[in-house]
């Protein structure tokens, strides 16, 4: 059998498998899945690596305890944002090589932000886990008042949502 009908069958079977994990028997399908990127990685290593950091990237999303914690979502999701450009260095120099690999990125960025939505997160939370301030004008601060609560309107400071627990 050629490499490619393999990786194609591989493919579906981890789809499949994947697709049931939120259900009462994650466990073994956790294991399967793991065997089913254990053998992508032996078929053919880059398509592997992809395959691995997709999984990581829904057990970041989807399974406990993984799920709970903002620092592993960010972590994984920056890896398979990045995956693209590691798995060709060799051949970054090449033009054709960095479109490619700039369009793999756009498209797993892409993934990251449907995968976040789709658990209800706020997608600037997935970035910032501290407050950040944002300055915005107010009808205030156009008139010059003494008073200081006209000085409290034009410093308004909008703090990021903070992420609780997004396992069910």
């Amino acid at each position: 059998m050629h490499p490619g009908g393999l990786i194609a069958v591989l493919r579906s079977a981890l789809v499949l498998v994947v697709a049931g994990i939120g259900s009462q028997a994650a466990r073994p399908r956790l294991f399967a899945a793991g065997a089913i990127v254990g053998g992508l990685l032996l078929v053919k290593v880059n398509v592997g690596l992809l395959a691995l950091s997709g999984f990581a990237l829904t057990a970041a999303y989807f399974v406990q305890p993984f799920c709970r914690y903002a620092s592993v979502r960010v972590i994984v999701s920056a890896c398979f944002v990045g995956m693209s450009f590691v798995l060709t260095e060799k051949l970054l120099g090449q033009p054709t090589v960095q479109i490619y690999a700039s369009h793999v990125a756009l498209a797993s960025l892409g993934c990251v932000v449907v995968m976040a939505r789709n658990r209800g997160l706020n997608v600037r939370s997935l970035t910032s886990s501290v407050s950040i301030p944002v300055f915005r004008k107010s009808q205030t601060s156009t008139r010059a008042t003494s008073s200081t609560s006209g000085l409290n309107d034009r410093r308004r400071v909008r703090r990021a949502p903070r992420i609780g627990s997004c396992c069910d």
